[in-house]
């Protein structure tokens, strides 16, 4: 259920109860908004017809264990080169391990979905290390500066979801894609 997502980010089921929220985290989101106005606001209508300042590119993050031959890639390994790097500066945090050489060379022949993001895209971070750690995943991208965060696992992956690290709010917008037409809680 998504509503308890808050709560399982804290749970300790070792230990059976609720950890204490980590110091600074949720992160606000008003704090998150009021900076990325500041950081934008060129970019209102001019009346005096005068140039607008240079553009500075909203920082767009897409985290997934899904960065390899799964379906959700299949359908979108290319959209990613489409992006105006004028406008959107993209980034993907992979949680999950890239598929196998030889299911590359003899079941993909060759393709690899994961390497066509890795060309396509600004900045890949490859944050395994960090996939059972939701809260230093999260400081991680609120630190990588974040301004828009696109979930794309939904409630899919056999419980490999990011949802402990949504509630925690690493960026002032949140999106759930492609998995799970629903809320996702966070």
């Amino acid at each position: 259920m998504a509503c308890l997502d808050k709560l399982r980010a804290r749970a300790d089921n070792n230990a059976g109860y609720i950890r204490p929220r980590p110091s600074g985290l949720p992160y606000s989101v008003d704090d998150m908004r009021t900076e990325f106005l500041h950081q934008h606001h060129h970019r209102t209508i001019h009346k005096n017809n005068n140039p607008p300042p240079p553009q500075v590119p909203i920082k767009v993050g897409f985290v997934a264990c899904s960065f390899n031959s799964e379906a959700i890639l299949f359908l979108s390994h290319d959209m990613f080169r489409f992006f105006d790097p004028s406008l959107v500066e993209i980034h993907v945090f992979s949680t999950g391990s890239p598929d196998h050489p030889r299911f590359l060379a003899e079941v993909m022949r060759g393709v690899d979905w994961r390497r066509r993001v890795v060309d396509s895209v600004d900045r890949f971070h490859d944050v395994r290390y960090l996939n059972n750690d939701h809260v230093e995943l999260a400081r991680y991208i609120r630190d990588s500066g974040m301004q828009v965060l696109i979930e794309w696992d939904g409630y899919a992956r056999q419980g490999e979801r990011s949802a402990r690290l949504m509630a925690l709010r690493p960026a002032p917008i949140q999106i759930l894609h492609q998995e799970f037409l629903m809320t996702s809680g966070a």
